[in-house]
């Protein structure tokens, strides 16, 4: 499961990820986000949860759909918050090839949610 809270305030969008998700329920919470009014800031959280059975195919699949929408977020940032190592690694597999895609806007991976703040001001 996914929650999600918008702090309009602070142009952020906090997704919490409850047990372990699947590929179909990032792509439907990305394709929702990016269709309703989409924050400069997203936090992603996965201190209470999982996405350990996502494959390097669909993190590239995940990085194609930001990619088709990422005017809207153009200079925008997403911290990802993987408290596990094997999450934490997902992390850095979205944020490489983010970087080859040429996102417009920044993802970087943290251990704690402290350090994804520090990251995106808050």
């Amino acid at each position: 499961m996914i929650k999600i809270k918008t702090e309009h305030e602070l142009n952020l969008t906090v997704f919490t990820v409850i047990g372990e998700v699947s590929i179909d329920e990032i792509i439907t919470t990305l394709k929702n986000f990016y269709l309703g009014v989409t924050t400069k800031l997203t936090l992603w959280d996965f201190s209470e949860g999982t996405a350990s059975k996502l494959s390097r195919d669909d993190i590239r699949v995940l990085v194609g759909l930001s990619k088709r929408r990422a005017d809207v977020r153009r200079e925008g940032k997403t911290a990802i918050v993987a408290p596990s190592t094997l999450d934490y690694g997902l992390g850095r597999m979205l944020e490489i090839f983010a970087d080859i895609e040429d996102l417009q806007f920044e993802i970087s991976t943290f251990h704690s949610l402290d350090e994804a703040k520090e990251w995106l001001k808050l």
